[in-house]
């Protein structure tokens, strides 16, 4: 179960195409979910137990990057992806119409600084 989005990962040369999310905490208190992507070549590495060669990429998810009403407490995988997906797709376009002196600078998405390289990602195994 991961993401396929192909990255050319630090401008290395190595094209990094599946990412697996490879750890999650959930602060409560606060109402956030830290979640860690681990990057592979691709899923038939990660499956034959190699280690990841980028990353990790890390997301921050809080209660308005999922539907209202969802249930913080019973999140599945699934969800996290999507929500990690969408969140993703808006960083990018607003990095894409931004016109502020820093394009360095990650984009807010509800209020979090988010990454956009997993925008346009592709579910692999994600039911």
């Amino acid at each position: 179960m991961g993401l396929q989005k192909p990255i050319d990962f630090n401008d290395t040369g190595v094209t990094v195409t599946y990412w697996h999310l490879s750890s999650r905490h959930d602060f409560f208190d606060s109402g956030r979910i830290e979640l860690t992507f681990d990057g592979y070549v691709n899923e038939a590495a990660y499956k034959s137990g190699r280690k990841p060669v980028a990353g990790p990429l890390r997301y921050t998810l809080v209660a308005a990057d999922f539907p209202q009403g969802t249930d913080w407490h019973n999140l599945s995988t699934k969800m996290l992806y999507q929500a990690v997906k969408a969140k993703a797709d808006k960083a990018a376009a607003l990095a894409a119409a931004r016109t502020e002196l820093n394009p360095l600078k990650f984009p807010e998405v509800n209020g979090i600084p988010t990454n956009p390289a997993l925008a346009d990602a592709v579910d692999i195994g994600i039911s």
